[in-house]
């Protein structure tokens, strides 16, 4: 014990979105954030996962998916429970 460990960092945090491009477009044009990976996520027809660089190891993610459009905002409920189904935009996909 009595060692300290502390994070230095964290590979990605993902978000969902109901668009990607607009989303993209404000964190790259207004923050100033790069564009470091846009590709269909892990097979899950329709969906697109994008990640903007925060540092050298960590990155902030957003998820598309159709169906979160239409995702109910339910307080304390953030996530559809499998990253391929559709969460409500803005909340915590992953």
């Amino acid at each position: 014990m009595g060692q300290n460990i502390k994070a230095n960092g964290v590979n990605h945090l993902a978000l969902s979105t109901s668009n990607m491009k607009e989303q993209i477009a404000f964190f790259t044009d207004v923050l100033g954030m790069r564009l470091i990976a846009l590709y269909w996520m892990h097979g899950v027809e329709g969906c697109w996962h994008g990640f903007l660089e925060l540092n050298e190891t960590s990155a902030i993610a957003f998820v598309f998916n159709p169906a979160n459009e239409k995702a109910k905002v339910e307080y304390g409920v953030t996530n559809h429970g499998h990253t391929g189904g559709p969460s409500a935009p803005g909340t915590l996909q992953h």
